[in-house]
């Protein structure tokens, strides 16, 4: 599969130290980790974070195997379909323990370099924490602020997902837009066409 295209002109620093921002009209990925590109057969967000603040000497082991080697394919190249146009927000809970720096560190030492490239600037990095909410609302609130329309897909898993439809029935997304994978075994090839079929459009 195609290796990951970098963005120069998105990863460079301007002047102020503010990173370039990507066109609003380029779709957008919301992503989960945990159970999603993160299987936890190794290592998890708590190994990621210790090794990116120096706390492991297996550091490179870490990085290189913190994500499912099939999900992260996926994703790279995903990113080579769209010729790197695309934004990406983290609805994942290691939103909670990392900042947006510090994910994006992750990422780049772990083969994920075009998706930390492509996080969304500003608060729109991630969704919103809504303690005693679902994911659901978490996303659906994002949307409300900062949609305009540009064509969207929400990967997440079985269980942080399905925790919605049963705290909050009714509130919901379009389901052609949700591409939900199985706890421990993560994105899958089969899902690939319902990605990029919500990729395509509106």
């Amino acid at each position: 599969m195609a290796k990951c295209a970098h963005l120069d002109r998105l990863a460079a620093d301007v002047e102020h130290g503010e990173t370039l921002e990507a066109p609003r009209h380029w779709p957008l990925v919301f992503l989960d980790l945990d159970d999603v590109v993160a299987v936890n057969e190794h290592y998890g967000g708590l190994d990621a974070l210790d090794a990116i603040r120096g706390k492991r000497i297996d550091a490179d082991l870490v990085f290189e195997r913190l994500w499912s080697p099939m999900a992260r394919e996926i994703l790279v190249d995903l990113h080579a379909r769209h010729q790197g146009h695309l934004r990406w927000v983290i609805s994942s809970t290691w939103r909670l323990n990392f900042t947006r720096a510090q994910l994006q560190e992750v990422m780049r030492r772990s083969g994920l370099a075009c998706v930390a490239d492509g996080i969304e600037p500003k608060e729109r990095w991630s969704t919103p924490h809504f303690p005693g909410l679902t994911r659901c609302h978490e996303v659906l609130d994002w949307l409300r602020k900062h949609h305009r329309g540009e064509p969207y897909v929400i990967l997440d898993d079985v269980y942080s997902w399905g925790r919605s439809a049963y705290i909050a029935p009714g509130v919901e997304v379009p389901r052609t837009r949700l591409v939900l994978c199985e706890e421990w075994i993560g994105l899958q090839l089969r899902h690939w066409p319902r990605i990029v079929a919500a990729l395509s459009k509106p």
